[in-house]
C-alpha cells in the first residue's frame, strides 16, 4: 500500500498519520469536535457573518451553544487555523459588555487558560470539554458577583482595555510604592516618561539615547496618586472630577498635590495612579486637560482668574485621556517585582578586572541579573578578531574595552546608573585602584594574566580589608572553564595553592600537545587560543552563577567550580582528558558537565603559608 493510501486508510479509521497528512489530522479533529458539540442541545455551526466578530483572531470554525448547558448565557466555541495545535476558545457573543466581567476580552472571548498553558494536540475534543467547563464556571462566578478581586489582581489587563485608542503610553521609572507625591514627566514624540525627580529622568533619557530636542526641552510637573489597592472598572476616572474624587476618597494627601499643580494653569497635567497587588505594583495614567478659555475665565479677565476658580474648573467635567503605563524601573526589569535577590543585587558594588571574552560576557550577565554598580577595568583596545567572541561588536573596534562595554551596558540598561569603565593597567602602579579595592563587595579577575592574579592574591593574603575575589580562567581552546572563590580574610587555601610558580594549573581537566594549545598570528609574540562564542556561553554562565551566589550569601567558603566541554570537541582539537584529573576528580566521560570541588590548601604554598607565618 502506498503512503498516500495508508494515510487515507488511517483517516478513514479515525487515526490519521500526522507526520504525512497534517491537514487530514486537522479535519479529523474538526469532525470530532463537531460531533461532540452537535450532541449539545440546539448547538449549531456559526455562519460566516457570525464568525466575522472574531476575524482578528483568525477564527475559522465556530459553534453556538444557546441550550440549557449554558443556562441563559449564549456561548460560542471557536477554533483558529492552528487547531488542533491550539486550544479551542469560548466566547460570549452577547456578553455584558467591556469591563463588566473579568476575563472577558473586548470581542467577548473568555480568557480561561493561562498564557503559557500547554494542551494535548492529540485529544482536542477533551481539551474543548475542559475549556467549556472552565468557561461555564467563570460565567457562574461572574453572575454571582464575586469578581472584584479578579479585577484588582489583574488590573493591568483591564486598564489596557480601558485606555484610550491612540493615547501615548507612559514609561515609568517611578519607585513602585507610596506615598503620593509630585513627579516629573517628559513628553516625547510618541510616548511620555515619568520619574521621581529630574536627575533620574534626565540621566535615564541620556543613557537610553532619547532624541531630545535641541530647543524647548523641558520637564513637566506630574502627580502620583498612590492607592491602597487597584481600582475596579467603575472607579476608572473618565473626567478630571473623577480623578479628584479618587484622590479625595483614597489618597487625601494627593488632593493637595493635585490642586497645587492645576493652580499653575498649565495646558495639561499628567496623573499617574499606582497601587500594590499580590503580584507587584501596577500603574495607570490619566492626563487632565485645561478647559478652554471661555470655561476657565468665567467672567474674569485673562491673568486675573482666582486660584480657587482655576482649581474648580480644571478639576471639573473635562474628559481625561487614559494611557497605559509600562514600568521600566529596576524591580520590574529584573524579575517583575518578584525576584527577592534584587534587594541585595541593586546595592552590590562589583569590580571586574578584564573586559575581554570572559569578563565582558560576565559583566553583561551581571547587568541583566540586576547588579546595579559595576566598575569595569581594562587597558586593551577592542579589535576585529575580538568581534566573533565578545559581547561587543564592530562599533567598538579601536575603542577601549572597558569604556566601550560600560557605554553599551548603560545604553542597554539605562536604569543601571552605577556602571563605569576605566582604562587602567592593573598593577603595582595602579595605586588609586588598589586603594579603592576595599570599597567593593566583590572583585572578579578575568584578565587571564598570571601577574594580575598573583598581585590580587598577595594583596588579599597580606591585608584584611581586601574583599572576596573570584578568579576566572579558561583552559586551552575554552574546552574547560574554572572559577575560584576566595573569601575575605580566608584561613584556607589561596589562589597560588592550585598553581605552580609560573602560573601553570596543577590539576587541569585537559592535556594538550605544545603546538595545539595556542596558535600563532603573523606577528612577533602574538599567540592566541582559538575558540568561539558558543564555548564561552558555558564559561559566562559558570562564572556569573558563582558571582550571584556569593553576593547574596549562598556561598561563603573557598570553592572551585569547573565546566568541562564535550569530549568530542577536545579530541577533534588534538587534546585529551588529563589522567590525573580523571583519577582525582573523576572521568568526565562525554563531557558537558559542571563539577564543584574543594580547592585544597597546599602545605608548600609560599604565599598563604608565608602570610600565616608572618
Amino acid at each position: 500500500m502506498s503512503p498516500t493510501a495508508q494515510s487515507k486508510s488511517k483517516v478513514a479509521a479515525g487515526m490519521p498519520d500526522v507526520a504525512t497528512d497534517l491537514m487530514a489530522w486537522r479535519q479529523a479533529a474538526l469532525d470530532g469536535l463537531d460531533r461532540y458539540i452537535g450532541g449539545q442541545h440546539d448547538a449549531r455551526p456559526l455562519s460566516s457573518r457570525e464568525l466575522k466578530q472574531y476575524e482578528d483572531r483568525g477564527i475559522t470554525h465556530g459553534w453556538r451553544l444557546p441550550g440549557p448547558e449554558a443556562g441563559p448565557v449564549v456561548l460560542d466555541i471557536l477554533v483558529d487555523g492552528d487547531f488542533p495545535y491550539s486550544a479551542a476558545r469560548v466566547a460570549l457573543p452577547q456578553g455584558p459588555g467591556p469591563l463588566k466581567w473579568p476575563h472577558v476580552e473586548n470581542d467577548g472571548v473568555l480568557c480561561v487558560l493561562p498564557g503559557q498553558a500547554t494542551v494535548s494536540t492529540r485529544d482536542p475534543v477533551n481539551v474543548a470539554k475542559y475549556v467549556l467547563d472552565a468557561a461555564l464556571a467563570l460565567v457562574e462566578d461572574c453572575r454571582s458577583g464575586n469578581i472584584a478581586q479578579d479585577f484588582r489582581d489583574e488590573f493591568l489587563s483591564y486598564w489596557t482595555i480601558a485606555a484610550d485608542d491612540g493615547a501615548p503610553p507612559f514609561m515609568s521609572l517611578l519607585v513602585p510604592n507610596g506615598p503620593s507625591r509630585q513627579v516629573v514627566v517628559w513628553h516625547g514624540k510618541a510616548r511620555c516618561f515619568c520619574a521621581d525627580d529630574r536627575a533620574t529622568l534626565d540621566g535615564w533619557l541620556d543613557r537610553w539615547g532619547a532624541e531630545k530636542p535641541k530647543e524647548g526641552f523641558t520637564f513637566h510637573k506630574g502627580v502620583l496618586i498612590w492607592l491602597p489597592k487597584p481600582m475596579v472598572p467603575h472607579e476608572y476616572p473618565r473626567t478630571a472630577a473623577d480623578v479628584r474624587s479618587l484622590a479625595e476618597n483614597h489618597a487625601p494627601n494627593a488632593l493637595t498635590l493635585l490642586e497645587k499643580c492645576v493652580a499653575a494653569d498649565s495646558m495639561r497635567l499628567d496623573v499617574i495612579i499606582g497601587a500594590p497587588t499580590a503580584h507587584g505594583a501596577c500603574f495607570a495614567a490619566a492626563t487632565l486637560h485645561r478647559p478652554d478659555d471661555k470655561v476657565m475665565q468665567c467672567g474674569f479677565r485673562p491673568g486675573h482668574i482666582p486660584k480657587a476658580v482655576i482649581i474648580k474648573k480644571y478639576l471639573g467635567a473635562v474628559k481625561v485621556t487614559r494611557s497605559k503605563v509600562h514600568r521600566a524601573d529596576h524591580n520590574w526589569v529584573h524579575g517583575r517585582d518578584q525576584d527577592k535577590r534584587q534587594t541585595i543585587l541593586k546595592e552590590a558594588r562589583v569590580l571586574v578586572l578584564g573586559c575581554g571574552a570572559v569578563g565582558g560576557g560576565v559583566a553583561r550577565l551581571l547587568a541583566q541579573s540586576g547588579v546595579h554598580n559595576q566598575m569595569l577595568i581594562d587597558h586593551q583596545l577592542f579589535d576585529w578578531p575580538n568581534v566573533s567572541r565578545h559581547v561587543l561588536g564592530a562599533p567598538a573596534v579601536q575603542k577601549n574595552k572597558a569604556i566601550a562595554l560600560a557605554e553599551t551596558l548603560r545604553r542597554d540598561f539605562p536604569h543601571l546608573t552605577g556602571i563605569e569603565g576605566r582604562k587602567i593597567t592593573f598593577g603595582l602602579a595602579a595605586t588609586s585602584l588598589i586603594d579603592e579595592l576595599p570599597t567593593f563587595d566583590l572583585v572578579i579577575s578575568a584578565t587571564g594574566e598570571w601577574g594580575v592574579d598573583m598581585l590580587l592574591n598577595d594583596l588579599q593574603q597580606s591585608r584584611t580589608d581586601i574583599p572576596p575575589i573570584i578568579y576566572a580562567w579558561l583552559e586551552a581552546r575554552a574546552t574547560a572553564a574554572h572559577v575560584l572563590f576566595i573569601p575575605q580574610s580566608a584561613d584556607g587555601a589561596c589562589l597560588r595553592c592550585g598553581f605552580n610558580e609560573r602560573g601553570v594549573l596543577s590539576l587541569p581537566v585537559t592535556n594538550w600537545p605544545k603546538d595545539r594549545a595556542l596558535l600563532q598570528e603573523p606577528a612577533c609574540g602574538a599567540v592566541f587560543s582559538p575558540f568561539g562564542a558558543v564555548e564561552l556561553m558555558w564559561a559566562h554562565a559558570l562564572v556569573t552563577e558563582l558571582v550571584l551566589d556569593t553576593l547574596i550569601g549562598n556561598i561563603t567558603n573557598v570553592t572551585c567550580h569547573t565546566w568541562i566541554g564535550r569530549s568530542e570537541t577536545v579530541k577533534n582539537a588534538g587534546g585529551r582528558w588529563n589522567p590525573t584529573w580523571c583519577n582525582t576528580v573523576g572521568d568526565p566521560g562525554q563531557g558537558g558537565v559542571t563539577v564543584q570541588r574543594a580547592w585544597e590548601h597546599a602545605p608548600e604554598c609560599p604565599v598563604c603559608n608565608g602570610a600565616a607565618a608572618a
